[in-house]
């Protein structure tokens, strides 16, 4: 049971970073998404 509270932790913790990094990507491509929109 303590190695699945781990593995919980783990993952939880490794998907808060990558949501943070997703975060941080989508905010440094919005100005971007007009220009894609308008071309699309």
């Amino acid at each position: 049971v303590g190695s699945v509270l781990w593995w919980v932790s783990q993952s939880h913790a490794i998907a808060r970073i990558v949501m943070e990094m997703d975060i941080r990507r989508a905010v440094s491509t919005i100005p971007i998404a007009p220009v894609m929109i308008g071309s699309a």
